[in-house]
């Protein structure tokens, strides 16, 4: 009986070894940092320089040092900051994002200018 006991705990435990390594796909993330830069794809574009500061109608938002410095899947900045009443500003990478409305009716692609 111990044997059956022992070898049903071998096949369990190599089941679990065998599925928990499968290939995990790493979601790619980006330094928020690389952000900076000009953005366009609005109707008025925004300005993000090399301390963190995103401009936008000549509102100036501070990205907090602490996000500025981080990696990221995906990074959000309330509009409301620099003057995009009801928006959000998602950056998805370094070189593209969107821009929504809170009431879920806009979404403009926005990208890097190069």
């Amino acid at each position: 009986m111990n044997s059956k006991k022992l070898f049903l705990i071998i096949l369990s435990v190599l089941t679990v070894a065998f599925i928990s390594c499968n290939k995990v796909t790493a979601i790619p993330t980006f330094k928020v940092s690389d952000i900076a830069g000009g953005w366009t794809g609005m109707d008025a574009a925004l300005v993000i320089d090399n301390d963190g500061n995103l401009t936008y109608n000549s509102k100036q938002y501070p990205i907090p040092e602490a996000d500025w410095n981080s990696e990221q899947t995906e990074y959000t900045i309330d509009g409301t900051n620099v003057g995009m009443s009801n928006s959000s500003v998602i950056f998805t990478s370094a070189t593209s994002g969107t821009v929504k409305s809170d009431y879920g009716t806009v979404e403009i692609d926005i990208s890097k200018v190069q």
